[in-house]
């Protein structure tokens, strides 16, 4: 899975990066640009859906893992699956 994905806290400072895993609890993402504060709420934008809003549980070395606030349905974690496949 390779999904572009931006980041924005409530202060304006942002991240880029490529989520290269999802489930309905959260993703873990490679960082490409800035670096995520632990524990910090963002805004977390990709793939074309709705922004989510997530929890930094962990940092290491340029990547992260993100809890969504509220788990995603289902339904859009299979079509993201099925439209950004392993490579």
């Amino acid at each position: 899975m390779s999904i572009d994905a931006m980041m924005k806290d409530g202060r304006g400072a942002y991240c880029r990066g490529v989520i290269k895993d999802i489930s309905e609890g959260g993703c873990y993402i490679e960082i490409t640009v800035g670096i995520p504060i632990v524990y910090w709420h963002y805004a977390i934008k990709f793939a074309g859906i709705e922004a989510q809003a997530v929890f930094t549980a962990w940092t290491s070395d340029g990547k992260a893992g993100l809890e969504f606030s509220k788990p995603l349905y289902s339904p859009i974690v299979d079509d993201l699956v099925s439209r950004f496949p392993n490579h």
